[in-house]
């Protein structure tokens, strides 16, 4: 499984997403931008999971950090 780390409008997002793919996404979380939290530090902090893109893994610390929001 996937996940997309990305700022736009998540629902106008995932429809256009949706259009090109053979299986079904969901939104997992939405997290409000904030000074200590934002989606650079996202993926910094994520990079070892980078798969491409704005595109992660969803395993490990990554899957505990969005179970708890």
């Amino acid at each position: 499984e996937f996940l997309r780390l990305a700022p736009q409008s998540p629902l106008v997002r995932l429809v256009q997403l949706q259009r090109w793919l053979p299986y079904e996404l969901m939104i997992l979380a939405i997290i409000p931008e904030s000074p200590w939290l934002n989606e650079d530090k996202l993926h910094r902090y994520y990079k070892g999971l980078r798969v491409r893109g704005e595109w992660f893994r969803l395993e490990g610390e990554l899957m505990r950090f969005l179970q708890s929001v």
